[in-house]
């Protein structure tokens, strides 16, 4: 028997990781081995993301404290820069930062650069590369796309060309962090599907996620977080189904005026048809789950309820019982929105109150000075959601997690006529899904009307009673409950 096959592909010993003068990681002691697929679980703000960071390579340990040792091509170990290559990743950071950089990239050079980790390939990739590429976007259903811009994309497509990314090297080892996250079922089986292959072909799987369901089958052995210390680590014990972060029973609100009325709307971006001739309207106290595949629309509507996008000519839309040209600003006022789209624009870095404090304002950091009631409110909010301890942290410090959690925070302060989520629930665990659903109930109860726009209808309150469906960017179907 050949003993390398014995040693573990990745070791972690005693392993310290410090931000700044706090310790995100402690101790941490894990091996690797062929044939082992792991789940790495835990609360939000456990460490895992770091945890997968040092597993990868791209995050330091602490000098000193404890070691990090690959072994992914033979038995002696491997330099960082070679295990690198050999390990496929994918986490929210890089999606988010991708779409920040807005690459003039098409589908097939952005899969490409996984071949060397790069964004760019540094010299024409070879037929065989080409040929992988051609493969897995036929796995994953994205072969018609691989010629289109990359910023075309939909949030599901960009999520399964990143995974095509993730793959192409035929990596020993892939690092998957909320790999789901904005995925629709059917894009999350074409995935599981693709993953299974990567299995066949030799991968091991290293992911996190909070949705067990979403768990590729492979799975075998779990470790588990809790204030960046390994809590267990073994064998995946076969989990009982997942409870539903559903809650609340019928808000009682009467139906009241119109809030958002459109007819025969269309919406362009860039050279792409987004929606096709919408009608529909929202009331005050109704409450609306818009459901569809990745690319059907919907946080394009999202963003045309928000005022970040207009109508086409010959569409009209009206607000509060009027068609005039609102602006964008009166329009925000009323109107609330958590999205992922809402993350990337939030980019200035004070201190997390103020930011919670700007939802009062719908403004991107803190143009005027809050009154007392709105400081008392915020901080209430602050606290119902635990994050006290980050209150005075620099926004742009915290994790893609936490960067989530508090702009969720920020658009709940206040009470808007409407409120729109987005994904909003996605990435967190079921402690804080539920958290969420409680408050977005309490501003219900007051007369804000809700649109909850995912692919997990069991995150979907039993007080939402309407469903609009979308279908390439056209309503397919309207359900009142």
């Amino acid at each position: 028997m050949d003993r390398a096959s014995e040693l573990p592909l990745i070791e972690l010993h005693d392993v310290r990781v410090m931000l700044g003068h706090r310790a995100v990681l402690e101790n941490v002691t894990w091996q690797l081995h062929a044939g082992q697929h792991w789940l790495v679980s835990g609360p939000n703000g456990a460490g895992k993301t770091t945890l997968l960071r040092v597993i990868r390579g791209d995050q330091p340990i602490s000098y000193g404290a404890g070691s990090r040792t690959y072994r992914l091509r033979g038995r002696e170990p491997d330099a960082l820069a070679t295990a690198k290559a050999n390990i496929g990743y994918l986490a929210p950071e890089f999606h988010e930062r991708l779409l920040r950089m807005e690459l003039p990239l098409d589908v097939r050079a952005l899969i490409l650069g996984g071949v060397r980790g790069t964004l760019y390939l540094p010299e024409p990739a070879t037929p065989e590369e080409q040929a992988r590429v051609q493969l897995l976007a036929e796995r994953l259903g994205i072969a018609g796309l691989l010629d289109e811009p990359m910023n075309e994309l939909s949030f599901g497509q960009l999520r399964r060309a990143l995974i095509a990314r993730a793959l192409v090297n035929a990596p020993r080892v892939v690092v998957l962090d909320e790999f789901a996250h904005g995925i629709d079922r059917q894009s999350r089986d074409v995935i599981a599907r693709t993953l299974a292959e990567a299995v066949r072909e030799g991968t091991s799987l290293v992911v996190a996620t909070h949705r067990r369901e979403e768990l590729p089958a492979a799975i075998t052995h779990e470790l588990r977080l809790e204030n960046g210390r390994v809590t267990s680590a073994g064998l995946l014990e076969k989990a009982a189904p997942a409870k539903s972060a559903r809650n609340g029973s019928a808000v009682g609100c009467v139906i009241g005026d119109v809030i958002v009325k459109l007819e025969e709307v269309d919406v362009f971006q860039e050279a792409r048809h987004a929606l096709r001739g919408v009608n529909w309207e929202i009331r005050a106290g109704e409450h609306w789950f818009v459901s569809g595949p990745n690319g059907a629309g919907k946080s394009t509507l999202a963003k045309l309820l928000y005022g970040r996008l207009r109508s086409a000519y010959g569409g009209r839309i009206e607000r509060d019982g009027s068609d005039e040209n609102v602006s964008v600003a009166r329009i925000r006022r009323n109107v609330g929105l958590i999205s992922d789209d809402e993350q990337l624009r939030y980019d200035w870095s004070i201190v997390v109150e103020e930011v919670v404090l700007s939802g009062f304002f719908a403004s991107v950091g803190l143009m005027r000075r809050p009154s007392a009631e709105q400081l008392e409110t915020a901080r209430r909010v602050i606290r119902d959601f635990e994050i006290e301890h980050l209150a005075q942290r620099p926004f742009l410090e915290l994790s893609f997690g936490q960067r989530r959690l508090v702009l969720v925070v920020r658009a709940l302060v206040r009470t808007p006529r409407l409120l729109i989520l987005d994904e909003a629930l996605n990435g967190f665990d079921r402690d804080v899904r539920v958290r969420i659903l409680r408050r977005v109930e309490e501003l219900a109860r007051g007369g804000t009307a809700v649109v909850m726009i995912g692919h997990h209808e069991s995150d979907i309150p039993d007080w939402i009673e309407n469903e609009l469906r979308l279908e390439e960017g056209r309503v397919a179907a309207i359900v009142r409950r």
